[in-house]
């Protein structure tokens, strides 16, 4: 058993590895928007992204950061940076 916390109330919760109450949520949605945009170009695989290597969904993501950095505002691209980075962090 891992360990665990012992709350103010005197219960006792296990501890986990994970902060899920931290997350940057509007930043997940903004990821989450990217990926249903993303699916336009999918037909009749939904989980296509995971057969695309890794290595392309760092590549798009960094794509889109630099679009985003000299000024481009023609698609959300921080929303698809994110989600790319996403799938590359679930690929590798």
């Amino acid at each position: 058993m891992g360990d665990v916390e012992r709350l103010a109330s005197g219960a006792v919760d296990p501890e986990t590895d994970t902060r899920m109450d931290k997350l940057p949520w509007a930043a997940v949605l903004m990821a989450a928007r990217a990926m249903k945009h993303g699916m336009k170009y999918e037909t009749d695989m939904a989980d296509n992204w995971r057969k695309v290597p890794a290595e392309r969904h760092l590549d798009h993501a960094l794509r889109h950061v630099a679009l985003y950095q000299t000024g481009d505002r023609s698609e959300d691209h921080v929303g698809h940076a994110l989600n790319r980075f996403l799938m590359w962090g679930e690929l590798i």
